[in-house]
């Protein structure tokens, strides 16, 4: 189909976009129709509907149960399997873009051309593409979605290794290729010797590979794809609808931007470990399908705010970094989307192991998607629309795919007679911060010395001396937790000694105590937790939460900044009236732990104690947060819809061996670290499900300096001063001690108020 005028600049102002389609005159080739009162393009429309009647998604069929491999893994230690899945998947990208099993069509299911696939058609008062976001679906409607690419890619893979001319050389890729699965980017774990945190072989340009004729550089297909060609009516936005190829960290949003690859592994570097402290968490504390999987609020909770869907938000956006992965409607486009999405579904089957008894139970949809308008209450048994698992059309519902080798495939943690003990111990190990010793050795001798007390413990400096009475005092040459675990010769798991997976140390004097205060049988774990509105802000935007000063308002300079603690994306869309987005009322929520710059803190003499009396004023005072939209530009905290952060803390005590995960306590609200700040604590979304008790936001000792008002443009500082220290005049003055608030309520249980009331107002919807 042909347009006529040209596409216009991208911005209105310095964020929204022009809407193409606005000015588009259809010839005599399409014509845009109204279906139900929303504008499609008739061709596309056509094109679409004249697939098959049902595909049938199956999986990769016919050689059994195989493993998803890391990435890496394979590129390692299966050269010609990963040879013959770049091939394969050059010439799946080639597919003409007109076949519903093109590349192109598969990963336009996820978001725009918002059009049917395989005669799947829309519902009134849709919101966008199908993907099922903020709904207990979210994560099993993502597992037919990869099959179905699998089970596409598979065949071109296949393809590939016939390729070669027959011999030994043919039989190698044909052996190689056989068994291959969609490999995944683990972005949690601590990259391997060599490896980048966001890794060349998604970020090269180039790739060099082996072909039937020879040894060649080609185009790395996972670098990006190139639309052949891009279509105005089925991007609609510009700069998307203008760009010929994805992009990632565009260096503007001009037609001609290129891709600035190059800037992603300091960024992705700088959070590298909070990513992981967050689905160790969430392995660890989330025994409940719909807390663990999720982002949708439902009820006011200090409890398990964070999510799988949450943290993969921030995967999201910090990869697209305002490129094609940053946008629901874009992201699939972009083939890191497949290698991120497979890390997903293989911590959702890593924790699925664990909890067998806990899935996807009925909830009404709090936003929409192409087929299930905000208010539908889906279960089990709803449909995981528009995928099919026979040409009789039979829809896959959640309770088909809970078993991933249904679909064919497994993952590694989960194979030779693996049990909920042995993947715990796989996640202990990948993703607790005791990951490197405990790869190591089983057992480790670290020094001679059997003492258990700080040897530093009877000498404090002025400083200390000279604290209040309700203070611990502070050593004036304690040793670090890393030095302490060298000092002594243990065993890493020994129940007699206990090394906490949440800190990696040894379970000695982790409240920084020097052993006095009898409470070594528990560390305190610190959490920011954060909501706001998903699509109020015209696109992605983040939270980034800091200790200490920030020199910058730049959205570059934030993600890259030292004292970065970790950043709470916002993966959403560009509202248009053709995807009611913007004016749907959707929370969301999301955490940034806080504990191990905490820790890093204490280590430096700059904090005195990990206890929560000497916590709670040091976040007070030094715990900043800003906003700031993927174009590059910052935006006032007070202006940000519903947006809250409150910290909570937990006592935690540590697992007795590599086999078990540290015991999570009930939550405690240190309600002053950001009350009366803009964007800080709000009983409106922090009053706790259990016993619907508000949190306290009162606290007892010394008045610190006033805190910026909710009208201050920003929620770290004065009006004045954004960059200043929070809790202070100008960034001068110090916080005095307080108590941690009253409210304390236990953790891992569901909200079953709220999510009676959610049915309720999803049964008046419909």
């Amino acid at each position: 189909m042909r347009f006529q005028g040209v596409i216009g600049a991208a911005l209105l102002g310095s964020s929204a976009l022009q809407h193409v389609a606005a000015s588009m005159q259809p010839d005599v080739e399409g014509d845009i129709v109204n279906i139900d009162g929303d504008i499609v393009n008739a061709e596309r429309l056509e094109t679409r509907q004249s697939a098959p009647a049902k595909i049938p998604v199956t999986g990769v069929t016919g050689n059994g149960i195989q493993p998803r491999l890391e990435l890496r893994t394979m590129q390692q230690q299966y050269p010609d399997m990963f040879n013959v899945f770049l091939l394969g998947l050059r010439s799946f990208m080639q597919v003409d873009q007109s076949d519903p099993l093109s590349y192109y069509q598969i990963a336009g299911i996820h978001g725009r051309p918002y059009v049917p696939w395989d005669g799947i058609g829309t519902a009134p008062g849709f919101g966008g593409g199908y993907c099922t976001h903020t709904s207990n679906m979210f994560l099993p409607w993502h597992r037919p979605y990869l099959a179905l690419i699998e089970q596409e890619l598979y065949k071109h893979v296949q393809k590939a290794a016939q390729s070669f001319p027959a011999g030994a050389t043919r039989d190698k890729y044909v052996s190689a290729a056989r068994n291959w699965r969609y490999p995944y980017w683990d972005w949690a774990a601590t990259p391997c010797s060599g490896c980048k945190a966001f890794p060349a072989l998604v970020s090269d340009q180039w790739a060099t590979v082996t072909t039937p004729t020879g040894v060649q550089t080609i185009p790395n297909p996972l670098f990006r794809y190139d639309f052949h060609p891009v279509s105005v009516s089925d991007m609609v936005y510009n700069p998307f609808a203008s760009w010929d190829v994805t992009k990632r960290y565009p260096s503007s949003w001009d037609a001609s931007a290129g891709s600035q690859n190059n800037l992603l592994n300091p960024i992705f570097a700088n959070s590298q470990v909070n990513f992981r402290d967050r689905l160790y968490n969430l392995f660890t504390n989330y025994n409940n399908f719909h807390q663990f999987g999720d982002s949708a609020w439902i009820t006011a909770s200090s409890t398990n705010a964070d999510s799988l869907e949450s943290l993969h938000d921030g995967i999201h956006s910090s990869v697209g970094n305002n490129g094609h992965m940053t946008y629901l409607d874009y992201a699939a486009f972009d083939p890191v989307f497949w290698l991120h999405h497979v890390m997903v579904d293989r911590s959702f089957a890593l924790w699925q192991a664990i909890h067998t008894d806990s899935y996807v139970e009925p909830l009404a949809a709090v936003g929409s998607t192409f087929t299930y308008p905000a208010g539908t209450i889906n279960d089990v048994n709803s449909g995981l629309t528009p995928f099919f698992k026979d040409a009789a059309g039979t829809n896959w519902t959640s309770a088909d795919v809970r078993d991933t080798t249904t679909l064919g495939y497994t993952y590694p943690e989960l194979q030779n007679g693996a049990t909920a003990s042995s993947v715990r111990a796989a996640i202990n190990k990948l993703y607790g911060k005791n990951a490197v010793a405990a790869s190591a050795s089983v057992n480790v001798n670290v020094g001679t010395s059997t003492s258990s007390a700080n040897p530093a413990s009877s000498t404090t400096s002025k400083a200390a001396s000279s604290t209040p009475a309700n203070q611990p005092a502070r050593a004036a040459s304690k040793p670090s937790l890393s030095s302490i675990w060298r000092s002594r010769p243990v065993h890493i798991w020994s129940p007699w000694w206990k090394r906490d997976n949440m800190t990696g140390a040894p379970f000695y004097s982790m409240n920084g105590t020097n052993g006095t205060n009898g409470t070594d049988d528990y560390h305190h774990e610190y959490i920011c937790n954060i909501v706001s509105q998903k699509f109020a802000m015209n696109g992605s935007y983040a939270v980034y939460v800091f200790l200490g000063n920030v020199s910058s308002n730049s959205t570059e300079e934030l993600q890259l900044a030292p004292n970065l603690v970790g950043t709470y994306s916002v993966f959403s869309n560009m509202p248009s009236e053709d995807n009611h987005m913007m004016n749907m009322d959707l929370k969301i929520t999301g955490t940034v732990p806080l504990t191990t710059s905490l820790l890093e803190k204490y280590e430096s003499g700059e904090l005195r104690s990990m206890l929560p009396t000497d916590v709670e004023p040091y976040l007070r005072k030094n715990l900043q947060w800003r906003v700031s939209k993927y174009d590059g530009g910052e935006v006032a905290v007070a202006q940000v819809p519903d947006l809250s952060l409150n910290v909570v803390q937990a006592q935690v005590t540590p697992a007795a061996d590599e086999t078990e995960f540290p015991q999570w306590g009930a939550f405690t609200a240190l309600t002053s670290v950001t009350a009366g700040k803009a964007g800080g604590y709000s009983a409106q979304y922090w009053t706790c499900p259990e016993d619907g008790s508000p949190f306290d936001n009162s606290y007892s000792g010394e008045s610190a300096s006033p805190a910026p008002s909710a009208a201050a443009p920003y929620g770290n500082g004065t009006a004045a001063s954004p960059v200043a220290p929070q809790g202070t005049a100008a960034g001068t003055g110090s916080a005095s001690p307080y108590t941690p608030t009253t409210y304390t309520g236990a953790a891992n249980i569901l909200s079953m108020s709220g999510y009676a009331v959610a049915l309720a107002a999803a049964a008046l919807l419909i």
